[in-house]
């Protein structure tokens, strides 16, 4: 497995690296972790890697390593997914990629028509499935063990945006990525498709309209750090 992005300076980069070998089914064999040259070096010494497999261009690695990966994992801020999972997709590699996809409908009908042209598989994680209590909540729901659902009310409490950080009057730093919008709030991007996941994979419902409020409500007023929604599923479920 090669990784883009995913550095020991990124957010979840350490817990990728642990998730990747825990089993043993998979082995992280070079590289694009960061543009940086320092970091890049710096991640592939953690990993054990030469220096030959730490690469700031992840055109090189693909390169450099073409025919010789079982599949790409992409780590990188979700505004740089699409165009770097399209070229993974058309050098022939499997790609698994963090949530979310993409940052918009016709971004994510970009990859799909990448990914048919050229017969390539393309899985995105959403971590929170695979904990024991959520699959185990699922299989109760599938069993007919909490009867028959008209409603479920979920949320995803996040103060990063509202919160000072360390001390009185000191402002958090977040990624810039997360304090830029685009057409669908980053907080919806990076937050909310983990409710949306998790409701429909234990359910096995899928949203057919939705209404939502949104709000800034913390220190960055030219983002959106707040939403509400309400969503009527599949089988009349709120």
């Amino acid at each position: 497995m090669a990784l883009i992005g995913g550095s020991l300076q990124s957010a979840v980069g350490r817990t990728h690296h642990i998730a990747a070998r825990m089993d043993n089914r998979w082995r992280i064999v070079c590289g694009a972790f960061s543009r940086s040259p320092h970091v890049c070096s710096e991640t592939a010494d953690a990993l054990s890697l030469p220096a030959s497999a730490a690469f700031t261009d992840y055109h090189e690695m693909l390169h450099r390593f073409a025919g010789r990966l079982a599949a790409v994992c992409v780590l990188v801020p979700t505004p740089q997914h699409a165009e770097i999972i399209c070229d993974v997709l058309q050098a022939g590699i499997p790609v698994i990629t963090e949530k979310s996809l993409a940052c918009s409908p016709a971004e994510v009908e970009r990859i799909i028509a990448v990914r048919d042209a050229a017969q390539g598989k393309l899985a995105v994680t959403f971590n929170y499935s695979g904990y024991p209590a959520i699959r185990e909540l699922r299989q109760m729901i599938a069993e007919g063990r909490l009867g028959s659902l008209i409603h479920v009310a979920a949320e995803m409490p996040q103060e990063g945006f509202i919160r000072w950080a360390g001390r009185p009057f000191q402002l958090p730093q977040p990624q810039p990525w997360r304090l830029t919008d685009g057409r669908l709030p980053t907080v919806s991007l990076d937050l909310g498709v983990h409710l949306h996941h998790l409701i429909g994979f234990v359910t096995g419902q899928h949203p057919v309209s939705v209404t939502a409020c949104q709000y800034s409500k913390g220190h960055f007023s030219e983002v959106t750090d707040s939403v509400h929604a309400m969503a009527r599923y599949t089988d009349s479920l709120s």
